[in-house]
């Protein structure tokens, strides 16, 4: 039952960082994410950000896609 429920976490906050319209908040996520990660979310979560992680361990892959999200983000202030 505890795993359906993180599965299910998971999925509701897979939606979240997907409708989200500000970097900062896929970040915030995607920490929030962090104790229920796996290869298939990250690659979800990339894909929707136009980033592509490569395969590693899933601490490495996670610290990758945000540090991608953070790069995004300073690239989003400079312009406006």
């Amino acid at each position: 039952m505890m795993e359906q429920e993180h599965m299910r976490d998971a999925q509701e906050l897979l939606m979240d960082f997907l409708d989200a319209d500000r970097i900062r908040d896929r970040i915030r996520i995607l920490d929030l994410m962090r104790p229920v990660l796996t290869d298939s979310l990250i690659d979800t979560m990339a894909v929707a950000c136009g980033v592509e992680v490569p395969p590693a361990d899933l601490e490495t892959r996670y610290l990758d896609l945000k540090d991608c999200l953070n790069t995004i983000s300073r690239y989003e202030l400079e312009r406006r």
